[in-house]
């Protein structure tokens, strides 16, 4: 079975920089998904890692930048994330596909980033997280002309859901379902699928057929699982949910392992869809 991982960050780059590797991160969030941590992550090492892809059987992995505090996000103030997700696909370009981090508070700039790094760069689509950067909702019309962009060019945008909010309130499904009716052409990848917010999540994919539910580290062991669950063998809804282990915060073939145990997968088309074909389609390979 080919695999598709829809959210990793692997260790590369800025990324070796970050908190995502550092040891009390992986312990907490071991504690929270009941998951391993992989040696991979442990010893910092891409060749590791490449190798555990291989184990898993994961074909390609889709990567996604943290962009809460604008494009230089990393520990050091100073390293462009874009130019790091550009160097990860050129050196490995069967391996992966890289979201190019954009600026919310500059849409100009936001325009001269899709061309460099997306239309005339290596780059398979944005990745934007206005909730963690400013509390602005998803449906902020400052963020429309991005959306328009996309529309146009045929970009995937990724979004960021979850815990990544300081209230609540501002991290409701309503937004994206908004965006979703406004930009219908648009393909909107959720990750952590709007959690806690399940059943209005899944309503969205239902109805909205450009949407599409990344649950990744949420699928294991968090509560409300059962429903993601349920949408992914749904035929009604099954072709609108992606795999992703949200690796180093789970383990690729750990969270293979989980989803083939746990989910009531009805056929082979099905499981197919989940893990390979619905990630294909969302980045057109």
């Amino acid at each position: 079975m080919s695999i598709i991982d829809f959210r990793v960050r692997p260790p590369f780059g800025h990324f070796t920089q970050e908190w995502f590797f550092e040891k009390e991160t992986l312990e907490r969030f071991a504690k929270q998904t009941a998951m391993p941590t992989t040696l991979s992550a442990q010893e910092v090492s891409m060749e590791i890692f490449l190798k555990e892809m291989d184990e898993a059987g994961i074909e390609k992995g889709v990567v996604w930048p943290r962009t809460s505090f604008g494009i230089f996000g990393s520990k050091n103030g100073n390293t462009n994330v874009n130019d790091d997700m550009a160097e990860l696909v050129k050196k490995y370009p069967d391996r992966f596909c890289a979201a190019a981090a954009i600026d919310i508070f500059d849409v100009a700039h936001t325009e001269e980033i899709i061309e460099k790094y997306i239309v005339e760069g290596p780059c398979c689509a944005i990745i934007m997280e206005p909730g963690m950067a400013a509390e602005w909702r998803f449906d902020d019309s400052r963020l429309y002309p991005i959306y328009e962009k996309c529309q146009r060019l045929h970009i995937p945008v990724f979004h960021t859901t979850g815990m990544s909010w300081t209230r609540l309130s501002d991290s409701v499904p309503f937004a994206i379902d908004n965006v979703a009716a406004d930009f219908p052409q648009l393909k909107i990848v959720v990750s952590h699928a709007v959690w806690p917010w399940v059943t209005q999540a899944i309503w969205t994919i239902m109805t909205k057929k450009n949407v599409y539910l990344l649950p990744d580290m949420y699928m294991f062991n968090h509560p409300c699982w059962q429903d993601y669950a349920t949408a992914i063998t749904n035929p009604l809804m099954n072709e609108n949910m992606l795999y992703g282990s949200a690796y180093p915060f789970g383990g690729l073939k750990e969270g293979i392992r989980y989803s083939l145990d746990n989910y009531n997968f009805q056929d082979e088309q099905t499981k197919e869809n989940y893990f390979y074909l619905n990630a294909k389609n969302v980045l057109d390979i």
